[in-house]
């Protein structure tokens, strides 16, 4: 399937490939699980619409190009200037053979029409997998490669679409090799990452020396870093992030970072990805049919439709909110729409979800898989979250808590809770869960879930610690 904003916008045929606009992409009800998709889109930009559709295809399960981490990489600035660093002395030795000297190499889908630049495109491809790449150069620096664009394909003149479209056919008919990396840390020390300045970090004090405490006890170091210490990553053995992910966030880069030089690392990108933003969590969860609240993605078109298709109150969410934050309850059509039309300065798409009341909701931590704790957050006191934030959007006031033992809590509680964590990797998750007279529903999968002293290990005690801290040293490489 390609996906296009204007069915004009691709003048020529593909064999064996339907058209799509985004619109109705966006409003299909699943897609088809390993369906090729390219994403040609007129932006990429982060919560755009070309943006969601690479996050939504992958929640279908269905492969597409350019990949949403790719999306995001490609506007990191640091991340641009190490790769063109990289490739600029390959791109002078390409230009001392005969041939003109061009002011931009463009790649589709890693081929380019000049020989001389063969290898340095499907290099390009290799690290930024998107349809159309634009190498721009700078002659007159000795470092050439100025900047590294992804172009709209209505930005290609008509000279260049008999190009593109020989790319598409050809990367349509065979298999593109994936990029390959890796390597093996030499000892175990453990980077933890957290902000110290956080208002609600995911650990306290308490439970960040009880992680340093838990590595000695397994004969592994741990060091606590900070934002600042990313040049530094690659010291490390191991990569604990204990501070609040979030997509377009130095907390994304590190976790990047840590799986392109080999180190393993909890939030994994993969997890921050498919946890981080309520638009992919949503779609998942209706694909593999696991149960949760009622919800639909929308956008601004859709707001009158779905105050009609919705009972209220509901719960409208931006897609990458945390900690409470970015969530709404909406008491009527009218109010949806009021409260939609100002979320939409922030994102073209919004999830509202079917308002369960509960006093309480579960949160099961799951590890590798395997059930962690259970733990009971009780709503804010005259609040209908576990988190009352403040006008001042500093000062918040949370509700109670009680742990127990899994084997104590609910067993279809903790199934469900399970079957969700485990479409997220193999990592650290904790699962909020609503106990209703329907069963259990899921109503989010946290990447960077809290693990504080008093709280989450008051069954476990110092034992949590230690089997997050022995997962992650387990999936060190050893020669």
């Amino acid at each position: 399937m390609i996906l296009v904003d204007r069915l004009k916008d691709l003048p020529f045929q593909v064999p064996g490939a339907r058209v799509m606009r985004v619109r109705d992409y966006l409003a299909l009800d699943n897609g088809v699980r390993n369906r090729r998709v390219i994403n040609l889109c007129h932006s990429y930009e982060y919560l755009s619409r070309g943006y969601y559709c690479s996050l939504l295809a992958a929640a279908r399960s269905e492969r597409v190009i350019p990949e949403a981490d790719v999306l995001l990489d490609l506007n990191w600035k640091r991340l641009q200037k190490t790769a063109r660093a990289e490739m600029s002395s390959q791109i002078v030795d390409a230009l001392a053979k005969p041939g003109d000297h061009p002011t931009k190499i463009d790649v589709f889908f890693g081929r380019t029409t000049d020989k001389r630049f063969r290898d340095i495109a499907q290099r390009a491809f290799d690290q930024f997998r998107c349809p159309i790449l634009r190498l721009h150069l700078n002659p007159t620096d000795k470092r050439i490669l100025r900047e590294i664009e992804a172009p709209a394909l209505n930005q290609l003149g008509a000279e260049d679409l008999p190009a593109f479209e020989s790319a598409i056919r050809a990367y349509l008919r065979g298999r593109v090799r994936k990029p390959t990396g890796g390597g093996n840390p030499p000892s175990a020390l453990v980077a933890i990452l957290y902000d110290p300045d956080a208002v609600l970090p995911p650990s306290d004090s308490d439970a960040l020396a009880l992680f340093v405490q838990a590595a000695s006890d397994l004969g592994a170091k741990a060091e606590l870093i900070t934002a600042k210490d990313f040049h530094h990553l690659s010291e490390f053995d191991a990569l604990l992030i204990r501070e609040t992910t979030a997509l377009d966030h130095h907390t994304y880069r590190f976790a990047k970072r840590a799986r392109k030089e080999g180190i393993p690392v909890i939030d994994d990108p993969e997890s921050i990805l498919r946890c981080t933003n309520k638009v992919y969590l949503a779609e998942l969860l209706r694909t593999h049919r696991i149960p949760a609240p009622r919800s639909a993605i929308f956008d601004k078109r859709r707001v009158g439709e779905i105050g009609k298709q919705f009972s209220f109150p509901s719960v409208i969410k931006v897609p990458d909110g945390c900690f409470s934050r970015g969530v709404r309850k909406v008491k009527s059509p009218e109010h949806l729409a009021e409260v939609a039309s100002e979320m939409f300065k922030n994102s073209e798409l919004l999830v509202i979800q079917e308002y369960v009341e509960t006093t309480f909701d579960w949160r099961i931590g799951v590890l590798g898989g395997e059930p962690l704790f259970a733990s009971r957050y009780f709503m804010a006191p005259g609040h209908w979250q576990i988190v009352k934030h403040e006008d001042d959007g500093k000062s918040y006031e949370e509700g109670g808590f009680e742990t127990v033992a899994v084997e104590d809590a609910p067993a279809d509680i903790v199934s469900t809770a399970l079957a969700a964590a485990r479409l997220m990797g193999d990592g650290l998750y904790g699962v909020d869960m609503k106990e209703t007279p329907r069963g259990p529903m899921v109503i989010e999968v946290n990447d960077n879930p809290n693990i504080d002293g008093g709280v989450e290990d008051v069954v476990l005690g110092m034992d949590l610690y230690r089997r997050i801290i022995a997962h992650l040293l387990a999936k060190i490489a050893r020669p």
